[in-house]
């Protein structure tokens, strides 16, 4: 099963591989990952998430039978596209939590438990070791 640990560091390597470091590029950021600003990162992230958005936008025209919608197997093409944007969304969102210095996985255990325990719910989530 992948963990947070896994994605970012291989996510890290693939894009140091790809795009360079700060000295090769003669750019500068505080965390020397191709120069790319917190900014440019959330837009790389956004734009896949506008991508997701897309897909249920075709989703729904189909739910509601808009017309050129209705092909047998349009729903489950649709949801392969959307597997595939959310996971290009997830990925980008890795590289934006990196660039900013950010645990990804502590916040959103974080994160999870205190709207479980603001709202009484007895789920929880556990930091693995």
């Amino acid at each position: 099963m992948l963990t947070f640990s896994e994605l970012r560091a291989t996510n890290e390597t693939r894009c140091r591989r790809w795009h360079g470091t700060r000295d090769n590029l003669n750019k500068t950021n505080s965390d020397g990952m191709m120069g790319w600003t917190l900014s440019d990162w959330f837009t790389a992230f956004a734009g896949e998430v506008g991508e997701a958005g897309n897909v249920i936008k075709k989703l729904n025209r189909v739910r509601d039978g808009m017309t050129g919608n209705k092909e047998r197997d349009i729903v489950t093409q649709l949801k392969l596209d959307l597997g595939s944007e959310l996971a290009d969304a997830m990925i980008y969102l890795d590289l934006l939590a990196n660039a900013a210095g950010i645990n990804l996985e502590n916040e959103v255990i974080n994160k999870f438990n205190i709207v479980s325990q603001r709202n009484n719910f007895p789920e929880r989530l556990v930091y693995e070791s």
